[in-house]
């Protein structure tokens, strides 16, 4: 497949970004969530400010991303441990 021009909205500025067309609709999604994460934010905090808005909602991201690689982690140990205890038994 080839690149494709995607037009995405941001916080009211257009980005246009080119990926690879299966892409294309994931890239989509994700500026659809980033800006209702953006007037949830708006609308729970009152931060009228767009540039602290778009900093805490990253914020936010990262946050949940470095949680989720955690969890992640703890559940590949304990793969690791039930895999060495289901081997040990045979």
């Amino acid at each position: 497949m080839g690149l494709l021009s995607v037009k995405i909205n941001i916080a009211d500025r257009e980005y246009t970004l080119r990926v690879e067309e299966e892409d294309a609709p994931l890239v989509r999604q994700a500026s659809e969530i980033l800006n209702q994460s953006i007037r949830t934010k708006k609308e729970l905090m009152r931060i009228p400010d767009r540039q602290d808005l778009l900093s805490m909602v990253a914020f936010d991201c990262i946050y949940e991303k470095l949680t989720g690689e955690k969890l992640l982690s703890e559940v590949a140990q304990r793969i690791a441990v039930i895999d060495d205890l289901v081997g040990n038994a045979l």
